[in-house]
Protein backbone atom coordinates (compact mmCIF):
# COMPACT_ATOMS: atom_id res chain seq x y z
CA UNK A 1 0.00 0.00 0.00
CA UNK A 2 1.46 3.07 -1.11
CA UNK A 3 0.78 6.35 1.22
CA UNK A 4 1.29 9.69 -1.00
CA UNK A 5 5.06 11.00 -0.99
CA UNK A 6 5.23 14.19 1.22
CA UNK A 7 7.44 16.01 -0.90
CA UNK A 8 10.93 16.37 1.10
CA UNK A 9 13.64 18.25 -0.61
CA UNK A 10 16.50 15.94 0.76
CA UNK A 11 15.40 12.44 -1.24
CA UNK A 12 14.23 10.95 2.03
CA UNK A 13 10.76 9.49 0.89
CA UNK A 14 8.21 9.35 2.99
CA UNK A 15 4.68 8.74 3.12
CA UNK A 16 1.63 10.59 4.82
CA UNK A 17 -1.42 8.41 6.70
CA UNK A 18 -4.68 8.53 6.04
CA UNK A 19 -5.43 11.39 8.83
CA UNK A 20 -7.75 10.57 12.16
CA UNK A 21 -10.91 11.95 12.91
CA UNK A 22 -12.89 11.55 16.01
CA UNK A 23 -15.91 9.59 15.81
CA UNK A 24 -19.35 12.34 15.95
CA UNK A 25 -16.48 14.97 15.30
CA UNK A 26 -16.87 17.75 12.39
CA UNK A 27 -13.83 16.20 10.35
CA UNK A 28 -11.20 18.22 12.63
CA UNK A 29 -7.97 16.13 13.24
CA UNK A 30 -6.95 15.34 16.79
CA UNK A 31 -4.87 17.68 18.27
CA UNK A 32 -2.99 15.66 21.53
CA UNK A 33 -1.21 17.34 23.89
CA UNK A 34 1.99 18.45 23.70
CA UNK A 35 4.82 16.32 25.40
CA UNK A 36 8.18 16.13 25.84
CA UNK A 37 10.90 13.85 27.93
CA UNK A 38 9.76 12.41 30.98
CA UNK A 39 11.34 12.69 33.77
CA UNK A 40 11.73 9.23 35.84
CA UNK A 41 8.65 9.30 38.13
CA UNK A 42 6.77 10.09 35.20
CA UNK A 43 8.08 7.63 33.04
CA UNK A 44 7.77 4.69 35.65
CA UNK A 45 4.26 5.89 35.81
CA UNK A 46 3.66 5.74 32.14
CA UNK A 47 5.24 2.75 31.59
CA UNK A 48 2.95 1.05 34.29
CA UNK A 49 -0.10 2.91 32.37
CA UNK A 50 0.67 3.43 28.84
CA UNK A 51 -3.07 3.87 27.59
CA UNK A 52 -2.57 7.64 26.73
CA UNK A 53 -2.73 9.31 23.16
CA UNK A 54 0.83 8.68 22.24
CA UNK A 55 1.38 6.28 19.87
CA UNK A 56 5.65 6.72 19.84
CA UNK A 57 7.66 6.21 22.30
CA UNK A 58 11.17 6.52 21.83
CA UNK A 59 13.95 5.02 24.90
CA UNK A 60 17.44 6.30 24.52
CA UNK A 61 20.41 6.65 26.99
CA UNK A 62 24.17 5.51 28.37
CA UNK A 63 22.27 2.79 29.74
CA UNK A 64 21.41 -0.09 26.89
CA UNK A 65 20.36 -2.20 29.14
CA UNK A 66 18.01 -0.52 30.34
CA UNK A 67 16.30 0.68 27.42
CA UNK A 68 15.84 -2.43 25.80
CA UNK A 69 14.41 -3.31 29.48
CA UNK A 70 11.92 -0.58 29.24
CA UNK A 71 11.60 -1.07 25.78
CA UNK A 72 10.34 -5.34 26.23
CA UNK A 73 8.24 -3.94 29.73
CA UNK A 74 6.17 -1.76 27.47
CA UNK A 75 5.96 -3.99 24.87
CA UNK A 76 4.67 -6.85 27.16
CA UNK A 77 1.91 -3.98 28.98
CA UNK A 78 0.67 -3.48 25.35
CA UNK A 79 0.50 -6.34 23.48
CA UNK A 80 1.44 -9.33 25.99
CA UNK A 81 3.61 -12.02 24.88
CA UNK A 82 2.00 -12.73 21.33
CA UNK A 83 5.26 -12.55 18.64
CA UNK A 84 2.37 -12.13 16.15
CA UNK A 85 1.55 -8.78 17.48
CA UNK A 86 5.42 -7.65 17.10
CA UNK A 87 7.13 -6.35 13.82
CA UNK A 88 10.66 -5.78 14.31
CA UNK A 89 12.31 -3.25 12.05
CA UNK A 90 16.91 -2.28 12.37
CA UNK A 91 17.52 1.11 10.96
CA UNK A 92 19.65 -0.53 8.64
CA UNK A 93 16.97 -1.92 6.49
CA UNK A 94 15.44 1.66 6.33
CA UNK A 95 17.95 2.14 3.53
CA UNK A 96 16.45 0.51 1.52
CA UNK A 97 13.12 1.22 2.54
CA UNK A 98 12.80 4.53 4.38
CA UNK A 99 8.86 3.93 4.41
CA UNK A 100 9.01 0.81 5.66
CA UNK A 101 8.00 1.89 9.62
CA UNK A 102 5.21 3.71 8.40
CA UNK A 103 3.76 0.93 6.19
CA UNK A 104 3.65 -1.38 9.13
CA UNK A 105 2.22 1.23 11.43
CA UNK A 106 -0.56 1.96 8.93
CA UNK A 107 -1.08 -1.10 7.11
CA UNK A 108 -3.06 -2.14 9.48
CA UNK A 109 -2.87 -6.35 10.55
CA UNK A 110 -4.26 -9.85 9.49
CA UNK A 111 -5.48 -10.53 12.71
CA UNK A 112 -7.78 -8.13 15.29
CA UNK A 113 -6.02 -6.30 17.97
CA UNK A 114 -2.87 -3.77 19.09
CA UNK A 115 0.30 -4.27 17.21
CA UNK A 116 3.35 -2.89 17.72
CA UNK A 117 6.61 -1.96 15.69
CA UNK A 118 9.62 -2.10 17.53
CA UNK A 119 12.33 0.08 15.94
CA UNK A 120 16.20 -0.72 16.58
CA UNK A 121 17.77 2.86 15.93
CA UNK A 122 21.12 2.41 17.35
CA UNK A 123 24.15 3.12 15.63
CA UNK A 124 24.62 6.09 13.00
CA UNK A 125 21.84 6.47 10.81
CA UNK A 126 19.11 8.85 11.29
CA UNK A 127 15.34 7.23 11.74
CA UNK A 128 13.78 10.38 12.39
CA UNK A 129 12.65 11.32 8.85
CA UNK A 130 10.60 7.95 8.80
CA UNK A 131 9.40 8.80 11.82
CA UNK A 132 8.03 11.84 11.44
CA UNK A 133 4.44 10.52 9.70
CA UNK A 134 4.10 8.40 13.05
CA UNK A 135 4.28 11.52 15.10
CA UNK A 136 2.66 13.85 12.75
CA UNK A 137 -0.55 11.46 12.28
CA UNK A 138 -0.47 8.67 15.14
CA UNK A 139 -1.90 5.27 14.20
CA UNK A 140 -4.88 4.08 16.33
CA UNK A 141 -4.03 0.50 17.31
CA UNK A 142 -0.35 0.62 16.53
CA UNK A 143 2.68 1.62 18.68
CA UNK A 144 6.07 2.38 17.49
CA UNK A 145 8.61 1.47 19.92
CA UNK A 146 11.93 3.44 19.40
CA UNK A 147 15.57 2.12 20.88
CA UNK A 148 18.06 4.25 20.73
CA UNK A 149 21.54 5.04 22.19
CA UNK A 150 23.09 7.80 24.22
CA UNK A 151 21.56 10.91 22.42
CA UNK A 152 22.86 14.26 22.73
CA UNK A 153 20.19 17.16 22.99
CA UNK A 154 20.69 18.24 19.71
CA UNK A 155 20.05 14.71 17.81
CA UNK A 156 17.05 14.84 15.05
CA UNK A 157 15.35 11.55 16.89
CA UNK A 158 15.75 13.55 20.34
CA UNK A 159 14.30 16.56 19.11
CA UNK A 160 12.02 15.35 16.48
CA UNK A 161 9.97 13.42 19.97
CA UNK A 162 11.01 16.24 23.13
CA UNK A 163 8.47 18.62 19.92
CA UNK A 164 6.64 16.22 19.23
CA UNK A 165 2.57 16.55 20.48
CA UNK A 166 1.76 12.58 20.47
CA UNK A 167 5.58 11.40 21.20
CA UNK A 168 7.47 10.49 24.32
CA UNK A 169 10.68 10.52 24.79
CA UNK A 170 12.25 8.39 28.24
CA UNK A 171 15.89 8.76 28.83
CA UNK A 172 17.62 5.92 30.44
CA UNK A 173 20.56 6.20 32.97
CA UNK A 174 22.16 3.78 35.46
CA UNK A 175 19.66 2.29 38.27
CA UNK A 176 20.27 3.79 41.71
CA UNK A 177 19.81 1.96 45.12
CA UNK A 178 16.10 3.44 44.85
CA UNK A 179 15.58 1.98 41.51
CA UNK A 180 17.21 -1.14 42.06
CA UNK A 181 15.63 -1.75 45.51
CA UNK A 182 11.79 -1.20 43.68
CA UNK A 183 13.19 -3.99 40.96
CA UNK A 184 13.95 -6.83 44.05
CA UNK A 185 10.38 -5.50 45.73
CA UNK A 186 8.26 -6.12 42.87
CA UNK A 187 10.38 -9.34 41.76
CA UNK A 188 10.19 -10.72 44.81
CA UNK A 189 6.26 -10.10 45.52
CA UNK A 190 5.30 -11.39 42.24
CA UNK A 191 6.60 -14.75 43.29
CA UNK A 192 6.00 -14.50 47.10
CA UNK A 193 9.51 -14.42 48.46
CA UNK A 194 10.21 -12.82 51.00
CA UNK A 195 13.83 -11.33 51.28
CA UNK A 196 16.30 -10.99 54.33
CA UNK A 197 17.33 -7.20 55.13
CA UNK A 198 21.37 -7.84 54.59
CA UNK A 199 20.23 -9.81 51.63
CA UNK A 200 18.24 -7.02 49.85
CA UNK A 201 21.13 -4.44 50.92
CA UNK A 202 23.66 -6.64 49.31
CA UNK A 203 21.98 -7.54 45.87
CA UNK A 204 21.94 -3.46 45.94
CA UNK A 205 25.51 -3.46 46.59
CA UNK A 206 26.26 -5.52 44.05
CA UNK A 207 24.04 -4.60 40.72
CA UNK A 208 23.00 -1.38 39.11
CA UNK A 209 25.63 -1.01 36.17
CA UNK A 210 23.57 -2.58 33.42
CA UNK A 211 19.26 -2.52 33.79
CA UNK A 212 19.19 -5.96 31.76
CA UNK A 213 21.72 -8.24 33.51
CA UNK A 214 20.24 -6.27 37.39
CA UNK A 215 17.01 -7.49 36.26
CA UNK A 216 18.00 -10.90 35.35
CA UNK A 217 20.24 -11.51 38.45
CA UNK A 218 17.33 -10.36 40.72
CA UNK A 219 15.04 -12.96 38.67
CA UNK A 220 17.37 -15.82 39.13
CA UNK A 221 17.23 -15.22 43.03
CA UNK A 222 13.45 -14.90 43.45
CA UNK A 223 13.40 -18.47 41.45
CA UNK A 224 16.16 -20.04 43.47
CA UNK A 225 14.19 -19.05 46.73
CA UNK A 226 11.12 -20.50 45.70
CA UNK A 227 11.04 -23.14 47.66
CA UNK A 228 12.18 -21.57 50.85
CA UNK A 229 10.39 -18.61 50.28
CA UNK A 230 12.83 -16.16 51.79
CA UNK A 231 16.06 -15.37 50.08
CA UNK A 232 19.08 -14.74 52.69
CA UNK A 233 22.39 -13.34 52.47
CA UNK A 234 24.20 -16.65 51.87
CA UNK A 235 22.31 -16.93 48.90
CA UNK A 236 23.52 -13.91 47.46
CA UNK A 237 26.83 -14.99 47.98
CA UNK A 238 26.09 -18.35 46.83
CA UNK A 239 24.30 -16.79 43.55
CA UNK A 240 25.25 -13.72 42.37
CA UNK A 241 28.05 -13.44 39.53
CA UNK A 242 30.14 -11.07 41.41
CA UNK A 243 29.60 -13.14 44.89
CA UNK A 244 33.77 -12.86 45.88
CA UNK A 245 33.00 -8.91 45.89
CA UNK A 246 30.43 -9.59 48.61
CA UNK A 247 33.12 -11.66 50.95
CA UNK A 248 35.74 -8.89 50.68
CA UNK A 249 33.02 -6.46 51.74
CA UNK A 250 32.79 -8.73 54.56
CA UNK A 251 36.17 -8.68 55.43
CA UNK A 252 36.98 -5.02 55.28
CA UNK A 253 33.75 -4.54 57.86
CA UNK A 254 35.17 -7.07 60.24
CA UNK A 255 38.70 -5.32 59.77
CA UNK A 256 37.05 -1.70 60.09
CA UNK A 257 35.13 -3.00 63.07
CA UNK A 258 37.46 -4.80 64.70
CA UNK A 259 35.73 -8.34 64.41
CA UNK A 260 38.95 -10.21 64.60
CA UNK A 261 36.99 -14.07 63.98
CA UNK A 262 34.86 -12.06 61.18
CA UNK A 263 38.38 -11.24 59.56
CA UNK A 264 39.68 -14.96 59.73
CA UNK A 265 36.16 -16.63 58.71
CA UNK A 266 35.83 -14.38 55.68
CA UNK A 267 39.33 -14.47 54.46
CA UNK A 268 39.23 -18.30 54.82
CA UNK A 269 36.09 -18.45 52.62
CA UNK A 270 37.94 -16.35 49.87
CA UNK A 271 40.83 -18.09 49.96
CA UNK A 272 38.95 -21.42 49.50
CA UNK A 273 37.40 -20.13 46.42
CA UNK A 274 40.52 -19.10 44.96
CA UNK A 275 40.76 -15.63 45.57
CA UNK A 276 44.46 -14.17 45.99
CA UNK A 277 45.56 -12.30 49.12
CA UNK A 278 46.29 -9.56 47.25
CA UNK A 279 42.58 -8.57 46.06
CA UNK A 280 41.55 -9.23 50.02
CA UNK A 281 44.28 -6.65 50.85
CA UNK A 282 43.00 -4.40 48.17
CA UNK A 283 39.40 -4.57 49.04
CA UNK A 284 40.79 -3.49 52.47
CA UNK A 285 42.37 -0.84 51.36
CA UNK A 286 39.44 0.69 49.14
CA UNK A 287 37.00 0.59 52.25
CA UNK A 288 39.45 2.34 54.62
CA UNK A 289 40.22 5.26 51.69
CA UNK A 290 36.11 5.64 51.32
CA UNK A 291 36.24 6.06 55.50
CA UNK A 292 39.22 8.51 55.61
CA UNK A 293 37.27 10.54 52.67
CA UNK A 294 34.31 10.78 54.91
CA UNK A 295 35.95 11.23 58.13
CA UNK A 296 37.93 14.25 55.94
CA UNK A 297 34.75 15.82 55.30
CA UNK A 298 33.25 15.10 58.54
CA UNK A 299 35.81 17.47 60.36
CA UNK A 300 34.03 20.70 58.62
CA UNK A 301 30.45 19.32 59.56
CA UNK A 302 29.37 16.16 61.17
CA UNK A 303 29.30 12.88 60.26
CA UNK A 304 25.12 12.95 60.04
CA UNK A 305 25.33 15.74 57.36
CA UNK A 306 28.38 13.85 55.49
CA UNK A 307 26.15 10.19 55.21
CA UNK A 308 22.93 12.42 54.18
CA UNK A 309 24.78 13.96 50.91
CA UNK A 310 26.32 10.42 50.05
CA UNK A 311 25.47 9.81 46.38
CA UNK A 312 23.92 7.34 45.45
CA UNK A 313 22.07 7.82 48.87
CA UNK A 314 23.00 4.89 51.18
CA UNK A 315 20.29 2.07 52.26
CA UNK A 316 19.57 2.31 55.75
CA UNK A 317 21.72 -0.71 57.01
CA UNK A 318 24.40 0.78 55.09
CA UNK A 319 24.31 3.71 56.66
CA UNK A 320 24.24 2.29 60.03
CA UNK A 321 27.26 0.41 59.65
CA UNK A 322 29.27 3.22 58.06
CA UNK A 323 28.33 5.68 60.52
CA UNK A 324 30.03 2.86 63.38
CA UNK A 325 33.11 2.92 61.65
CA UNK A 326 33.40 6.33 61.24
CA UNK A 327 32.48 6.77 65.05
CA UNK A 328 35.39 3.98 65.53
CA UNK A 329 37.99 5.54 63.57
CA UNK A 330 39.44 9.02 64.67
CA UNK A 331 40.90 10.77 61.06
CA UNK A 332 44.53 10.35 62.81
CA UNK A 333 43.91 6.61 63.44
CA UNK A 334 42.95 6.35 59.51
CA UNK A 335 45.83 7.90 58.84
CA UNK A 336 48.18 5.17 59.76
CA UNK A 337 45.47 2.40 59.15
CA UNK A 338 46.26 3.22 55.17
CA UNK A 339 50.40 3.73 56.16
CA UNK A 340 50.15 -0.51 57.20
CA UNK A 341 47.87 -1.37 54.88
CA UNK A 342 50.11 0.30 52.07
CA UNK A 343 53.21 -1.35 53.69
CA UNK A 344 51.65 -4.84 53.94
CA UNK A 345 50.07 -4.98 50.42
CA UNK A 346 53.91 -3.95 49.30
CA UNK A 347 55.11 -6.40 51.03
CA UNK A 348 53.48 -9.02 49.55
CA UNK A 349 54.39 -8.03 46.44
CA UNK A 350 57.96 -8.01 46.87
CA UNK A 351 57.65 -11.81 48.22
CA UNK A 352 54.83 -13.03 46.59
CA UNK A 353 55.73 -16.68 48.09
CA UNK A 354 54.37 -15.21 51.78
CA UNK A 355 51.62 -12.88 50.75
CA UNK A 356 48.54 -14.64 52.43
CA UNK A 357 50.63 -14.50 55.40
CA UNK A 358 51.49 -11.37 55.40
CA UNK A 359 48.09 -9.65 54.41
CA UNK A 360 45.92 -11.82 56.80
CA UNK A 361 48.35 -11.03 59.82
CA UNK A 362 48.07 -7.24 58.84
CA UNK A 363 44.40 -7.43 59.10
CA UNK A 364 44.33 -9.34 62.12
CA UNK A 365 46.45 -6.52 63.85
CA UNK A 366 44.38 -3.92 62.31
CA UNK A 367 41.25 -5.53 63.54
CA UNK A 368 42.42 -5.96 67.21
CA UNK A 369 43.59 -2.09 66.83
CA UNK A 370 39.71 -0.83 67.24
CA UNK A 371 38.58 -3.92 69.50
CA UNK A 372 41.25 -2.64 72.75
CA UNK A 373 39.69 0.52 72.01
CA UNK A 374 36.27 -0.46 72.19
CA UNK A 375 36.59 -2.81 74.80
CA UNK A 376 34.93 -1.75 77.74
CA UNK A 377 37.26 -0.71 80.97
CA UNK A 378 37.17 -3.11 83.92
CA UNK A 379 35.94 -1.66 87.02
CA UNK A 380 38.13 -1.05 89.81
Amino acid sequence: MEWPRSGRRDGYRTREPPQQFVPGSTGTPVEAPAMTALKTGDAERFLKSPEGRERAILFYGPDPGGVTDRAAMLVKKLVGDDPMAVIRVDADELSGDPGRIADEAYGGSLFAGRRVVRVRAVGGRNVAPALEPILERPPEDTWVVVEAGDLRKTAPLRKLFEGARTGVAIACYADTEATIGRMIDEEMKTLGVAIEPDARAAVIDLLGTDRGSTRSEISKLALFALDTKTLTRADVTALVGDAAAIAADDIAEAVATGDVAGVDRSARRLLADGTGAQTIGLAVERHFLMLHRLAATAEKSSIAEVLNAYRPPLFPQRRAALERQLRLWPRIELDQALIDIARMIHGSRLLPAVATGTILQMLAQIARRVARRTKPTASR
